[in-house]
């Protein structure tokens, strides 16, 4: 199915240069804390109900195009809402994609850009999740070392693609700390 309203919202991030968006989305009695992330191929769209211990993501194409499938989480969201098997109103994918994205902000601004910390809610399952402040780009091949596939892993997570790249590139990886006052600005470093 095609999602419209996630297309405007791409749009509205596009016009202020984001890549990558938060939001929150009401459906029904639930609330949702919701990122698109543009600057990965298949786009991705992920949902995390709060309150509760699911997270929905899915893949976008780049006609904004989304199979409505909840796979695995499906049993957690129609328990959620209360439309399990008993109620006699069971979930509809198709039903709760269409109403998620008409439920979609128009518009995003500069404040919408997550940081690291706010995708480690949604995405549990990033290396030392409790670390999410970056402080340093570390240079592997003054140790003779190579980047390791778990670091480059949470720096596209965490930062994005871009980073991603420019580390693989020079053999870089991104060290993070669970203290704030230690971070330091996410922009890639000048070499």
């Amino acid at each position: 199915m095609r999602m419209e309203g996630l297309a405007r919202l791409h749009a509205s991030m596009q016009d202020i240069g984001l890549i990558r968006a938060k939001f929150r989305v009401r459906h029904n009695h639930l609330t949702f804390a919701g990122l698109f992330l543009a600057d990965v191929t298949p786009y991705e769209l992920a949902l995390a109900c709060l309150g509760h211990d699911f997270v929905l993501i899915f893949d976008v194409t780049r006609d904004y195009e989304v199979r409505a499938y909840l796979g695995d989480q499906y049993g957690a969201l129609a328990v959620a809402l209360g439309t399990n098997a008993g109620s006699g109103n069971p979930l509809r994918s198709s039903d709760f994609l269409r109403e998620i994205d008409a439920a979609l902000p128009r518009s995003v601004g500069l404040g919408d850009r997550p940081t690291p910390a706010d995708v480690v809610r949604v995405y549990r399952d990033v290396e030392e999740a409790d670390k999410v402040h970056l402080c340093a780009w570390r240079d592997n091949s003054l140790r003779k070392e190579r980047v390791t596939p778990a670091n480059l892993a949470k720096t596209r997570r965490l930062i994005d693609q871009a980073a991603y790249d420019f580390c693989k590139r020079h053999n870089l990886s991104t060290c993070w700390t669970d203290d704030p006052r230690r971070a330091i600005a996410t922009d890639l470093p000048r070499l």
